[in-house]
């Protein structure tokens, strides 16, 4: 009797440790995650701001088809730094709702998914000077007028009243330059980009290095994407400094420069240079 007990205690033994061993090693459970790289388009939602981390949310009015129930109604997913988001933000500003139709590239970082804007619409009036609802905002900026000031043939008029309304996001900016709208809007693609990824205060930065050439002095502060993850693994794995070949989307907000890496390849000096 004693011997089938000390059996049937080791047979346990067997069973449960190594399901401990598995429970340790297994990654915290959290919800589905979207790979990196899905496009998202003409989703409904708000933009919400975080005040504790002075972050922006885009909190989804509907079920987002096409990607596993990761996203449904009332959910939310960070909006990532980029020139878009600096105009929405100032949109919604002149916004009595800051309600918004985006079309956005989804990113994955550490288990965790963001949203790159690439578009977006307004769904919600512009404020009045009073802060009440204002009326349809005139087509291209035409406005007719009533106080037979200016007489306008019949024809026009009818032309004026059937029109298409302009699409798209549209703003009040009578103080701003064209160059400053140009500059808010700007984003481009770097390519062949040799330099360093370093952490400065504890945020990971691209440097460029010309191998012995001048080069820009213009800073990249990167993007969380599954690219940035795959390179920081590589930097854990050697010990010193190694240079990246980088491609990928810059963009900026509120004046500081951000790279979205698309590619990220270690580059081998063969001992030609130090790092």
């Amino acid at each position: 009797m004693r011997t089938r007990r000390t059996k049937f205690a080791t047979m346990v033994l067997c069973v449960v440790l190594p399901t401990a061993v598995l429970a340790d090693e297994a990654p915290p459970s959290a919800g589905p995650v979207i790979p990196d790289g899905t496009v998202i388009q003409a989703v409904d939602g708000a933009l919400v701001r975080n005040d504790s981390n002075d972050l922006w949310l885009f909190q989804f009015a509907r079920d987002v088809d096409g990607v596993g129930g990761a996203l449904p109604a009332g959910s939310s997913l960070e909006v990532l730094p980029s020139s878009i988001l600096d105009s929405m933000v100032a949109d919604a500003n002149d916004r009595l709702l800051p309600r918004y139709r985006l079309s956005a590239v989804v990113t994955q970082y550490r288990g965790a998914n963001y949203l790159f804007p690439t578009y977006y619409l307004p769904l919600s009036k512009l404020k009045g000077a009073d802060g009440s609802e204002t009326t349809e905002e005139p087509a291209d900026g035409i406005e007719t007028v009533s106080d037979g000031a200016l007489e306008i043939p019949d024809e026009v008029l009818e032309r004026m009243r059937t029109r298409r309304q302009a699409r798209g996001p549209q703003r009040r900016e009578a103080d701003e330059t064209p160059a400053e709208t140009g500059r808010r809007a700007r984003t481009h693609v770097l390519v062949d980009r040799v330099g360093f990824i370093e952490f400065n205060e504890g945020y990971p930065t691209f440097v460029p290095d010309g191998l012995g050439r001048n080069v820009s002095q213009t800073r990249y502060e990167l993007l969380p994407c599954s690219m940035l993850e795959q390179a920081e693994r590589r930097l854990a794995a050697f010990p010193q400094p190694i240079r990246f070949n980088v491609a990928g989307l810059v963009t900026e907000y509120q004046g500081r420069k951000y790279l979205l890496l698309q590619r990220a390849i270690r580059v081998y000096n063969y001992g030609n240079f130090g790092g």
